[in-house]
Order: C-alpha cells, then sequence, then structure tokens
C-alpha cells in the first residue's frame, strides 16, 4: 500500500475541486455547443424509430449536444417504463436508479435531457470530493489531485457529464470504498447497493466489500469492541446486492422470464465470450481510432488494475480487474472506453505514478486532446459509447 489509510487525515479541500469542476464542465460545455453548430452531424434518429426513442432539444445548443446514442434510451426509460419484446431491442438492459432519478429530476428541469445533465454533473461533483478523500488517504493528496485530474481528462470522461448513469455509478463505487475505509460498513452496502441498481457491474462491489471485511477483521482478531463492527459488517454485505436483485426480480415478473435481460443484451450484440478473444479480435480488426482507443485502454487499465492489488489496495485492485473483465467480455470492446472508467483504482494509479509536475501537464494534455476529438466524434454521431 502507497500510503497508511488508518494515519492520513488530508481534509478534502472542496473549495479546490468546485473551482477544478466549474472551470473544467465550462469548457466541456461550450465545446460541445462549438461542435454541434460548427460541424453539422447527420440526421439524428427520430424518437418514435424502432432503434432510438427520446425527447428532441433541436432548438437548444446546450442541450442537443448531448441527446446521443444510450442517452435515448435511459430517456426512454424515464418517460415510457419498461417494455420487453423478446424479438428486437427492448430497454430491460437499462438499470432503473439514473432513470429515477432524471425522472424525479425533470419534474424541476422541465426537460429530461437537462435533467440527465443536472443529475450527472452533481454526482460528478460529489464523485470528485469522494474520490480525492478515498486516493488522499490509500496514496497521499499529491496523489490525489492526480486522481481528480486523470479522471477528468481521460478521453472517455466527457461522459461523466452527459445524459449517462456514469457518473452515478461511479459515485456509489467510490462511495463504498470510502465508508468501508472509514469501517463505516452498512453505509458502504448502502452504496453497494445504489451501485447494484445503476449498473450490472454493481453487483462486483458485494464480494469486493465482503473482502475489504475480511481484511479488516482478520488483522484485528481478538479485538472486544469488534462485536458492533462484525454486525455492521454482516449487514452492510446483506444490503449490498439488493438494488440489483430487486431489479431482477422486477423483471422476472415483468417479463415472466428468468433470463430476460440476457435475452434483451443478445439483441443488443452483446453475448458472453472470453474476454481475452475480444481484445484479439479488436487488435486483429483494422485499427482506426475507436479500435486503438479501445485495446490502448484494455492493456493499460489491466496493467494498472494489477499495480493497484499490490500498491494501493488488494479489494481496490481486484474490484478494478474484475469491472475491466466484465466489459471485456462482451463480443466488441467499443464501449470499453466509457465502462473503464468505472475502474477508479487506476486514477489513484495514475496519479501516484505521474507525480513529477511537467510529466503529469504532458500526460494530462495528451488525455484532454483525446478526449476534444472523443467528443467530436461523439456529438456528430461518429463514435458510440
Amino acid at each position: 500500500m502507497i500510503n497508511d489509510g488508518e494515519t492520513d487525515r488530508t481534509m478534502i479541500p472542496y473549495r479546490k475541486i468546485f473551482i477544478l469542476f466549474l472551470i473544467t464542465r465550462i469548457i466541456t460545455f461550450a465545446a460541445a455547443s462549438f461542435i454541434y453548430l460548427k460541424y453539422p452531424a447527420p440526421a439524428a434518429p427520430l424518437p418514435d424509430s424502432t432503434m432510438w426513442r427520446g425527447h428532441h432539444t433541436k432548438q437548444n445548443t446546450l442541450l442537443e449536444p448531448w441527446r446521443r446514442w444510450d442517452a435515448l434510451w435511459f430517456i426512454n426509460v424515464s418517460r415510457e417504463g419498461y417494455s420487453y419484446e423478446r424479438d428486437r431491442q427492448s430497454n430491460i438492459t437499462v438499470f432503473p436508479l439514473y432513470p429515477a432519478a432524471l425522472k424525479i429530476t425533470t419534474f424541476f428541469a422541465g426537460n429530461q435531457v437537462a435533467a440527465g445533465l443536472i443529475v450527472s454533473n452533481v454526482c460528478l461533483l460529489l464523485l470528485s470530493f469522494v474520490l480525492f478523500g478515498l486516493a488522499a488517504r490509500e496514496a497521499g493528496e499529491n496523489a490525489a489531485w492526480g486522481a481528480v485530474f486523470f479522471l477528468y481528462a481521460f478521453p472517455s470522461s466527457f461522459i461523466l457529464s452527459g445524459v449517462y448513469s456514469e457518473s452515478l455509478f461511479l459515485l456509489a463505487a467510490v462511495s463504498t470504498f470510502y465508508f468501508a475505509r472509514r469501517r463505516l460498513w452498512l453505509c458502504a452496502g448502502a452504496a453497494a447497493a445504489a451501485a447494484s441498481a445503476t449498473r450490472l457491474a454493481g453487483f462486483i462491489l458485494a464480494p469486493a466489500l465482503a473482502l475489504e471485511f475480511i481484511i479488516y477483521a482478520t488483522a484485528n482478531r481478538g479485538n472486544k469492541a469488534d462485536k458492533t463492527d462484525w454486525a455492521a459488517g454482516l449487514a452492510g454485505l446483506a444490503v449490498a446486492p439488493l438494488g440489483g436483485l430487486a431489479f431482477f426480480f422486477f423483471l422476472y415478473f415483468l417479463t415472466g422470464e428468468t433470463s430476460s435481460y440476457f435475452e434483451a443484451q443478445r439483441h443488443w450484440g452483446h453475448s458472453l465470450t472470453s474476454p481475452f478473444f475480444s481484445l484479439a479480435y479488436e487488435t486483429g480488426m483494422s485499427q482506426n481510432f475507436s479500435t486503438v482507443l479501445a485495446t490502448g485502454t484494455a492493456l493499460v487499465f489491466i496493467s494498472c488494475g494489477i499495480i493497484a492489488t499490490y500498491r494501493i489496495s488488494v479489494s481496490q485492485g481486484l474490484y478494478s480487474l474484475a469491472v475491466l473483465l466484465v466489459a471485456m467480455s462482451a463480443t466488441s470492446l467499443s464501449g470499453l472506453p466509457r465502462y473503464a472508467l468505472a475502474a477508479f483504482p487506476v486514477f489513484i494509479v495514475f496519479g501516484a505514478a505521474f507525480r513529477h509536475t511537467t510529466v503529469r501537464i504532458v500526460t494530462l494534455t495528451a488525455l484532454a486532446a483525446a478526449q476534444a476529438y472523443c467528443l467530436y466524434l461523439f456529438v456528430t454521431w461518429r463514435l458510440s459509447f
């Protein structure tokens, strides 16, 4: 472990992080609007089409750039609820917590795209605070700032401000470990439950939390004050998978099928395969920007996940590797740069590794430039995440 989590008491610099968040979000939203106005995109799918359904905001240059790809499905679930047709694409592959938050916020925002942007960016700000606190505890303040910088600069990170569930999921996932490291087991379990109601990968947090608790219990064996910790720990572990389990029970009652979620995934072209076969397949394809980004993300994140296991935390490192392997088990790696964001300990590794100011600035600048290009491709319907 790079830093002793029990002795580090670094205060979270809320004001500085908020300023960083504000500056980077202004730049991101301004860039998206500029791209939308400057570079006409192919015709957007209609809201009543069989493939995409959404709410048009064509007259609003701030909102329209974010009404893209999976955002339309989150909006669809929020507007219409769940529906399932066995022989075509269905929206039951969307977990419920983010669409529920979107629906509630729409009452105040008046527009579902605006509501999604509000939810995602509030979650991103809170995520920034919690990530800094966890990273400072694990690796020190310098690495914590690096973790936040690298999270913001990664090529796919503009998604964290879009109408996607990534910010909400990451907030829940980081909070799980943040609370666990402070031995607030029930809070950690509740955060893991929220993650499992947001993405399938949220189920990985339950065994990760169990491992964290086992490590703690083993190190504190014989401590008479542990009875309360044991009760809270077991309660937290019991709560951790409940969000996702409740969703699967709901799908069973909705569809009458135990495998409806995975059947729906098949119609999206997602089928279970070896993660290393997917990597080899993607590497063997024509090396355009998308495949280079996906394969590069896979190789770098797997390497850093291994480093995190030995240098940051066993539970966090194994969680990162599990998230990556699950994401790579799909037929295509095209969405990996988005799904890899959930492997947040990798950003702590980045922050700890790139401590030298000049090297960090150069690396962040290169990543930010790649993010600008990804944002251009995303807004113009040329790159899906």
